[in-house]
């Protein structure tokens, strides 16, 4: 399966983790003039949005925002970038890859939000 912005993905469930994206190709994260390859094989779960907010936010996975959820998870897990950078670079990149303004802030804001502990 192939995203928007090109990336390559498998999708599996886990019964301990759901739902399971594997990038199968490396991607290049660029932040603040520096770039960062995501590596073959990275794991993500997806946009982290509870499934009542689907309807108003996003599901977990979508073609639109694959790149943005893999490479935001990527770049929490790696801190090479403040958490403030990191939601900058996920509402952008869902913008990029054709996901709706407001349904992009409003995942944005769910990540300002909620998203420290997991930083």
């Amino acid at each position: 399966m192939a995203d928007n912005s090109g990336l390559k993905v498998e999708i599996f469930t886990t019964p301990e983790q759901g739902k399971v994206i594997k990038l199968l190709e490396p991607f290049t994260i660029t932040v603040n003039d520096k770039s960062y390859v995501v590596e073959a094989e990275y794991l993500s779960d997806g946009c982290s949005v509870p499934r009542w907010a689907w309807s108003l936010v996003c599901p977990a996975i979508d073609n639109r925002t694959l790149r943005a959820a893999i490479g935001h998870d990527w770049l929490y897990e790696n801190h090479v970038c403040t958490r403030k950078e990191a939601d900058d670079w996920f509402y952008d990149n869902m913008v990029a890859d054709g996901f709706p303004k407001f349904r992009a802030y409003m995942a944005w804001l769910g990540v300002r939000i909620g998203g420290g502990s997991h930083y």
